[in-house]
């Protein structure tokens, strides 16, 4: 077979996990965890199932004791990939359960090119106004657990350093660095984007692929 001559594309390296939060009915529980078992071995990584207890156990219609509250963690891919997974993760949640407000989707970016990762810049990345957009779009600009991570008009210099500077050690910033040590880089180190989610997020892919795309291009432009 001929071998490929295609450069690598610009960001062909970053990769992408997810948290997608949500509620999952108990009548099928097990149904769920069997066809996320089943998605888990035919994409080849890695999706753990856990219990959340800051997910308010309801949908529209049916009492708390119905549902459970669940975190599906899955591990980082390649962007298309890792897209494409997460598509079928959304299938999945709404045919099982659904998401309600307290309900968040958590993105982390990384790259598997060491040198990117020891140069990225972490001030040229929370410079980008993105963040504060990702909060607006999906209303949870008030949520404690994706504070704003800068100031979108700061006054000076200094009020914006100040306000980056709190939320370096602030895992519920929607800006979560406290999974990237600066000393070192292993295949655990990532940034957190948290501002992601709500009601109904699992339904809104269509509006979610474009801000990943987005998050890839600041990231890698943060590395340059």
């Amino acid at each position: 077979m001929a071998s490929s001559n295609r450069k690598p594309r610009i960001g062909d390296d970053i990769r992408f996990g997810f948290e997608v939060e949500c509620v999952i009915s108990g009548e099928k529980w097990e149904s769920f965890v069997k066809r996320i078992i089943k998605l888990e071995q035919s994409a080849d990584c890695r999706i753990q199932i856990s219990d959340d207890g800051s997910i308010r156990r309801e949908l529209e219609g049916r009492p708390a004791s119905y549902y459970m509250s669940v975190e599906l963690k899955i591990s980082p891919l390649l962007t298309t990939p890792s897209m494409k997974l997460l598509k079928r993760v959304f299938a999945i949640v709404r045919r099982y359960g659904g998401t309600n407000e307290t309900c968040g989707l958590h993105v982390n970016v990384s790259s598997s090119n060491r040198k990117k990762m020891c140069n990225f810049d972490p001030i040229k990345f929370a410079q980008n106004s993105l963040w504060n957009d990702i909060l607006r779009t999906f209303q949870r600009t008030a949520n404690s657990y994706c504070k704003s991570t800068v100031i979108d008009k700061p006054a000076s210099k200094m009020q914006f350093y100040k306000s980056l500077s709190n939320s370096f050690l602030d895992r519920y910033s929607n800006i979560n660095y406290t999974n990237f040590p600066g000393d070192t880089i292993n295949d655990r180190t990532r940034v957190e984007i948290r501002g992601l989610g709500n009601k109904n997020y699992e339904q809104k892919y269509d509006v979610i692929a474009p801000i990943v795309r987005q998050i890839k291009k600041v990231f890698n432009t943060a590395c340059d």
